[in-house]
């Protein structure tokens, strides 16, 4: 565990969106955090504009995102066995379509 502490410096969260979208999706721009009873997860926001900036990514509406679980669900996890100040980069996966495959 401590080598894990020591090395961690930013985490790729990849988790289904149950609702209806294409593609990959990342959390609202505004996001800065995802938060938990035990504390905060910050985001890596140089990270998420640069796979924004890709046009491969679509960003995830604010309301919409309050009704998604995948991610959340994780925070409390992360937040235990990571050393605080690591990174997150959520990525949501929707419907994919077989000949888009290739470009991810």
């Amino acid at each position: 565990m401590q080598a894990l502490q020591r090395r961690v410096k930013r985490v790729l969260l990849l988790a289904p969106w149950h609702q209806e979208g294409f593609g990959l999706l990342l959390p609202p721009e505004e996001f800065t955090a995802f938060s938990t009873p035990i504390g905060s997860v910050p985001l890596d926001g140089e990270v998420l504009r640069a796979l924004l900036s890709t046009g491969l990514y679509d960003t995830v509406p604010a309301a919409a995102e309050k009704d998604e679980h995948s991610i959340a669900l994780q925070i409390p996890f992360l937040k235990t066995v990571l050393p605080e100040g690591t990174l997150l980069v959520p990525v949501y996966v929707g419907r994919l379509f077989k000949e888009d495959l290739s470009m991810y």
